[in-house]
């Protein structure tokens, strides 16, 4: 093992924010693999270890929806940080979003008509084993827009984040005005109204039809659930990028030796522990992504050969993302490959390593599709 003990870089660099994406990925892959038995192939997975008197992979499991807070937390971190200098191409943006999800979306839907429309019913999910029976065109379009999840479950984050990336120039205007201690004021604020107030606005009779209005609900509901809205973490993210707050609390903790190995773990632990015992819902999570990405990036970054598996899996997060629930909920064969061994940890690296080889699989073939384009335009 290969230990890098020099100062730690007082930074927050590109390669820290493909480690993490790697991190909620895994974490991601927990949630939907461990958290879920109905829908996995020959049910609930067996377990080595248990953990305040659960299984440890159900713990792990349970705590993956944290995964969401980090990707939109990086998602307002990373947009702020790329435009610091220079203006927002909003339409690029939406743009290079899309491409990245109909690569997928071309690839793979098409696939799951064709060879995966009639398969055994292989878990408890019915609707799982059958969601390619019947092909319907207005499905199809509103999958393709990103607007439907019927496709796949875990796809209704796309959109979701593509509102998020709508509102960021008028949160970036606001935030820019102010200090970063008015900035988290007006976080707080924001994180208490998307989750405690939106959602049960129109349930008030004098509000009434704001249930039916499209716009409220995109801009003002995001999220799967009401006490499940990731928006804070994105406002977040900005807030911190605007004035290099992860920089300075990186900083301030390794001044006050709270960054080391050991106190890293404790950390990591004590999030996870919070979230799966007492922050259940995700409004705490404009305060624990942080430093939870931080711990992270710091005792990873000590361990070369894990650091370098995480940035390369960090690289294929989006594609893994889009991918993996086909592997581990609707192809039934890759199913069945997942969980063959009936255990949780084999399955999760199983799972991780198909969905790495198909993720790089589909860059290469749209790589193929662009120099084919080439040579026939020449």
């Amino acid at each position: 093992m290969c230990i890098n003990n020099a100062l730690p870089d007082f930074t927050f660099s590109r390669d820290d924010t493909k480690i993490i994406k790697a991190i909620a990925i895994i974490l991601m892959f927990m949630y939907h693999l461990w958290a879920f038995p109905d829908r996995i192939c020959g049910g609930e997975l067996k377990y080595f270890v248990t953990l305040f008197n659960e299984p440890l992979f159900k713990f792990f499991g349970k705590t993956g929806r944290f995964c969401l807070s980090l990707f939109f937390f990086l998602g307002g971190y990373g947009i702020f940080m790329s435009c610091k200098n220079k203006e927002y191409d909003l339409i690029c943006k939406i743009k290079n979003l899309y491409l990245d999800y109909w690569k997928v979306f071309l690839v793979f839907i098409p696939i799951a008509f064709i060879f995966f429309s009639n398969q055994p019913i292989f878990c408890k999910d019915v609707g799982g084993c059958t969601r390619y029976n019947n092909f319907q065109f207005k499905v199809f379009i509103e999958s393709f827009l990103g607007i439907s999840r019927k496709y796949n479950n875990s796809w209704w984050f796309f959109f979701h984040y593509v509102i998020a990336c709508v509102s960021f120039p008028l949160i970036r205007k606001v935030f820019k005005h102010f200090s970063f201690s008015i900035n988290l004021l007006l976080v707080i604020i924001l994180t208490l109204l998307f989750a405690s107030v939106f959602p049960y606005l129109g349930k008030m009779t004098a509000f009434s039809s704001l249930d039916d209005n499209e716009l409220y609900s995109l801009f003002f509901l995001q999220g799967l659930h009401s006490k499940y809205s990731y928006t804070g973490c994105f406002f977040m993210g900005i807030a911190m990028a605007k004035d290099n707050i992860l920089v300075t609390l990186k900083s301030k903790m390794y001044h006050n030796n709270l960054l080391n190995p050991l106190v890293n773990v404790c950390i990591i632990f004590a999030v996870l522990y919070l979230k799966r015992y007492k922050f259940s819902d995700s409004s705490m999570d404009i305060f624990l992504a942080p430093i939870f990405c931080i711990a992270v990036c710091d005792i990873v970054n000590r361990i070369s050969w894990i650091r370098l598996i995480l940035i390369h899996l960090g690289k294929q997060s989006t594609n893994m993302w889009l991918i993996h629930c086909f592997f581990c909920w609707y192809f039934y064969p890759f199913a069945k490959i997942v969980t063959i061994t009936k255990y949780a940890l084999p399955s999760l690296i199983t799972l991780i390593i198909l969905t790495y080889i198909a993720s790089i699989s589909t860059d290469y073939f749209w790589n193929r599709i662009s120099k084919l384009k080439s040579i026939i335009i020449k």
